[in-house]
């Protein structure tokens, strides 16, 4: 078992295992725009490497998470440490979400696609974009469900279920509102811990805008529907 943690269901070789399958997964999107970039010479999808290393980052925090909790004997500055990472988990936890977003280049950028040759024409180039958005946005997102999953584990250990779920739901609601700053205000997760100040004044002006509001909810309840699937077939596996 995982040293000094009472998460049994999950072994050392499940967490490796896993780990090593979303890496695989992430270097299939790496090569999908590589072969994109060797058949049109354009970098302009380069960015989505960025946004999916980001969506690792709550990831390799809620690994960090696990392996801290100890259960029901966990001391209190274990504890005290396991919410503090929490807190770091949720500010970067929307970016995992947010690759989901980048569709918008796809959108915006389609009216301008033309033929550049006899095999890459501009309705075989956006098709390819369009899979090669979604194998991003999809592994973005699914990076990110699980690091909330194992995020509700550990708080369902320490603080009951209903306290588990209560994480969850906020976590979604939260991120739904990080991604809008993200989309619309271009604040990401560096700059609130660069600039937190500045960042506070930009959350508290949008926080209570109707847009700002709606959008928050629609896309905290998208994450929450997926979560559910991904829970369920976590508990389907449980011992």
């Amino acid at each position: 078992m995982l040293n000094g943690t009472v998460i049994e269901c999950y072994s050392k070789k499940k967490l490796r295992d896993l780990f090593f399958l979303l890496l695989l997964s992430s270097a299939g999107c790496a090569a999908f725009l590589a072969v994109r970039i060797l058949f049109t010479g354009s970098y302009i999808y380069l960015f989505l490497i960025w946004n999916l290393f980001l969506a690792w980052i709550p990831f390799g925090i809620s690994l960090v998470i696990l392996w801290l909790y100890s259960g029901e004997k966990s001391s209190r500055p274990t504890r005290i440490i396991t919410v503090i990472l929490s807190f770091l988990w949720l500010v970067f936890y929307p970016n995992a979400p947010y690759i989901l977003t980048d569709v918008v280049h796809l959108i915006r950028m389609g009216m301008y696609y033309r033929d550049m040759n006899e095999l890459v024409t501009a309705n075989a180039l956006i098709w390819y974009d369009i899979i090669l958005n979604a194998a991003f946005a999809i592994m973005g997102h699914l990076i990110g469900l699980f690091s909330l999953l194992f995020v509700h584990q550990v708080f369902e250990k320490l603080y009951g279920k209903r306290a588990g779920w209560i994480i969850v739901l906020g976590a979604c609601i939260l991120s739904g509102f990080g991604i809008y700053l993200g989309r619309f205000v271009r604040l990401n997760s560096t700059d609130i811990m660069i600039y937190p100040f500045i960042s506070l004044k930009e959350i508290v002006g949008n926080l209570f805008y109707l847009k700002a509001l709606l959008f928050s909810l629609s896309v905290g309840f998208f994450i929450l529907i997926t979560y559910i699937g991904i829970y369920a077939f976590h508990r389907l596996h449980e011992k």
